[in-house]
């Protein structure tokens, strides 16, 4: 059979197909329905969920102790906000932007809470009723706030062990990349993620309005390792522990903020007012913070430029 299914959350459909499909916002997809003997499969699938275009196959095999899903999707354009929802969040709710009413209320409850990461709770009981073999990826990324550009990522469910590896985020120079695990056999989850960035620019993803030049200027790299357990994203960035490292190995730094982190205040206010665009060396430039409990302590901080050393912590 040809079918379409509309609906404001994938998740919904769960009591009618069994299959924990993750939160998402309001989608229309269609596809080639069949099913030979325990395996249904659709083939041919397109549409869209919120503002992405989805396209690709799956299947779902129920012959097993638990059904298996298996899929291969794929996006032209991924709107980096709908996967908000994943996470148990909502995407955006700016005007012109694809979300149900629930997600529109979720989004100003957490603006007016001042909250950053959701705390929707996780129900395991569905993740442990089925192993998932899942491959994904987007040819370009929209994301106004982020330079990212495509991006990919391979997930695999075992008896309520979920891995995302083979995670991998372009950016105009260099990439993410990376695992994330969420280990839901336990009643209280644990969230792991293992991020690396590599052979990015500074320039590119520091945010300068008014057109003007950025501020630093050069290679950077990156590692963030955290590890938590809690029933939600915030719940469990709230008793993480691990470490995030930030390292740029030279470049190039406006003078005046070169000369305001000695403290030289006469000198680099002076260059901020006539708005002096000149550039010193940037040496290397290193942040390192701990992670525990939920709390990042910076115990290595060195800024090593032309005019200036700046260590600290904090």
């Amino acid at each position: 059979a040809t079918v379409t299914a509309r609906g404001e959350d994938l998740a919904n459909l769960y009591d009618l197909t069994g299959a924990p499909f993750p939160n998402t916002p309001p989608y229309r997809l269609s596809g080639r329905l069949a099913r030979r003997e325990r395996l249904w499969s659709i083939d041919g699938l397109g549409g869209r969920i919120g503002d992405s275009d989805m396209g690709g196959s799956l299947s779902m095999d129920t012959a097993g102790a638990r059904p298996f899903l298996k899929a291969d999707l794929r996006s032209r354009t991924l709107d980096f906000d709908d996967l908000a929802t994943v996470f148990g969040g909502p995407p955006s709710t700016a005007p012109g932007e694809t979300a149900s009413s629930e997600q529109r209320a979720m989004g100003a409850r957490m603006a007016a809470q001042r909250r950053l990461l959701p705390d929707a709770p996780l129900n395991v009981r569905r993740i442990r009723a089925i192993d998932a073999d899942v491959s994904y990826r987007a040819a370009a990324i929209h994301a106004p706030k982020l330079p990212l550009r495509a991006g990919s990522v391979h997930v695999s469910l075992k008896n309520g062990l979920l891995v995302a590896d083979r995670l991998r985020l372009d950016l105009p120079q260099g990439a993410i990349s990376g695992r994330a695990q969420l280990d839901a056999r336990r009643d209280i989850p644990v969230s792991t993620v293992d991020l690396k960035l590599s052979r990015a620019r500074m320039e590119q993803l520091l945010p300068v309005s008014g057109g003007g030049q950025a501020p630093l200027t050069g290679p950077l790299a990156g590692r963030i390792k955290l590890s938590g357990a809690g029933l939600s994203v915030h719940r469990a960035m709230a008793a993480a522990d691990g470490q995030v490292l930030l390292v740029a190995p030279g470049g190039e730094i406006r003078e005046a903020f070169a000369e305001l982190l000695g403290v030289n205040l006469t000198k680099g206010l002076g260059l901020l007012w006539t708005k002096s665009q000149t550039k010193v060396d940037l040496r290397c430039a290193v942040a390192h913070f701990q992670a525990r409990d939920g709390v990042l302590v910076a115990d290595h901080v060195v800024f090593d430029t032309e005019p200036v050393l700046a260590v600290g912590s904090g």
